[in-house]
């Protein structure tokens, strides 16, 4: 049987800091704001924490099934179960993980408001090159979200055609091929998506240090 594509970047998690305020009140309201947004960063980072172990998770059960169905049937069959219901886990974590950067996008609307107060030319455009940066690595993790969320449909599919005695060889291959192309384009998305996140850090400390923070 065709081997299945791993899944072998992990997403990048920004790194969290606790700032002190400005004396302009609009200054002061975005770094309260940036605060803010990185606790619901980390709250993101943890759902992807969990997406990273449920995929280990599901690696070693396809692992077993193909061991298990030499010997056992019935064993595979547990085993494929077990792995149906980590899709739905996975299903689950994502969009929680979806939820979680949702409420970190209206967070940034309001920082948009702020940063169009803030009187200092420089200090506004730093801030507005932070908000589009975090609007296009926002847009990358939509594209992400739907691949990944596609190729779960596969997987499902999948483990049902195993958990199906008259599938035969030749449509379990065609299906692997097809969920593999489908998660070597997450995997490119995580590349990039990983790279919109460092440039979205790398702005918000160049933006925190244009307000003297």
């Amino acid at each position: 049987m065709m081997k299945r594509v791993n899944i072998s970047v992990a997403l990048l998690l920004l790194s969290l800091a606790i700032l002190g305020g400005c004396s302009d009140k609009a200054k002061d309201n975005a770094v309260t704001l940036l605060n803010e947004h990185m606790v619901l960063e980390q709250k993101f980072s943890g759902y992807l924490k969990q997406i990273t172990q449920l995929e280990t998770k599901d690696k070693q059960t396809y692992d077993n099934i193909l061991t298990e169905g030499k010997k056992d049937y019935l064993n595979a069959k547990s085993s494929i179960s077990d792995a149906l219901q980590t899709i739905e886990e996975r299903r689950s974590v994502l969009a929680e993980a979806q939820n979680a950067l949702l409420a970190a996008s209206e967070n940034m609307n309001s920082l948009e408001k702020e940063v169009n107060r803030i009187k200092s030319i420089e200090e506004s455009e730093q801030g507005h090159k932070l908000i589009d940066l975090y609007k296009s690595r926002d847009e990358v993790f939509i594209n992400l979200y739907n691949q990944y969320m596609s190729g779960l449909e596969l997987d499902d599919k999948l483990y049902q055609m195993l958990n199906d005695k008259s599938s035969n060889l030749k449509q379990i291959n065609n299906q692997v091929a097809e969920r593999n192309r489908s998660f070597t384009e997450v995997t490119k998305l995580m590349h990039e998506f990983n790279q919109k996140s460092q440039e979205f850090q790398d702005g918000r400390i160049s933006f925190l240090k244009q307000l003297g923070v």
